[in-house]
């Protein structure tokens, strides 16, 4: 029952997270573990029937039912994207990580920053932290933006189902997917960021 109601006590802040710039999809992680540990001890008594002659019993199934439901709508927006398969099935940082072992002169991989210091020996802007600096009124000056990029900044490989790239929201881009090495991949041929 404690499970039940700190589940109840966290679901809202976990919504509200998602109020703010930054929220992920993951901050309901915490509330959903603890409604499927809340209904865990009643799996191996429903498979008994011997749940069904208590009312106190099949009313905290209902409401951990209810919960469970109302959680999943809240992460529908996340699930539709259908990207944890893809996830599962292929790793972006070893995809990287072997498209880095060959001349990749100017090309930049926002969201594989591991990869990229692993191979350059620099790290470089992860990509989301300039979208929050802007979304906090931070500006930062061209110079310290290609200081930690690339020299020259041409290309930004962005993975199937990744978020879009804040350096190639503003500049002029041109979508192809032509890159052998990195499949799916969407590359963005950009111009280079002037000092």
């Amino acid at each position: 029952m404690a499970k039940f109601l700190i589940t109840l006590w966290m679901i809202p802040f976990a919504i509200l997270t998602r109020t703010k710039l930054g929220a992920d999809s993951n901050h309901l992680a915490l509330p959903l573990f603890c409604i499927l540990m809340t209904m865990a001890p009643l799996l191996s008594k429903i498979a008994d029937g011997a749940i069904f002659t208590s009312k106190l019993s099949m009313l905290g199934i209902f409401y951990s039912l209810s919960l469970l439901l109302l959680t999943g709508l809240s992460l529908q927006s996340y699930l539709a994207t259908n990207c944890g398969w893809y996830l599962w099935t292929h790793n972006s940082q070893q995809q990287a990580m072997e498209r880095l072992h060959h001349p990749h002169e100017g090309l930049y991989l926002p969201w594989q920053i591991l990869p990229m210091l692993i191979s350059d020996g620099r790290l470089y802007h992860l990509d989301d932290c300039l979208r929050y600096e802007n979304g906090m009124g931070w500006r930062r000056s061209s110079t310290s933006l290609s200081r930690f990029l690339p020299n020259p900044l041409t290309e930004i490989a962005i993975r199937p189902f990744g978020a879009p790239s804040y350096l190639a929201d503003d500049a002029s881009s041109n979508k192809t997917d032509l890159d052998p090495m990195l499949p799916g991949w969407t590359i963005l041929h950009l111009r280079p960021i002037s000092k």
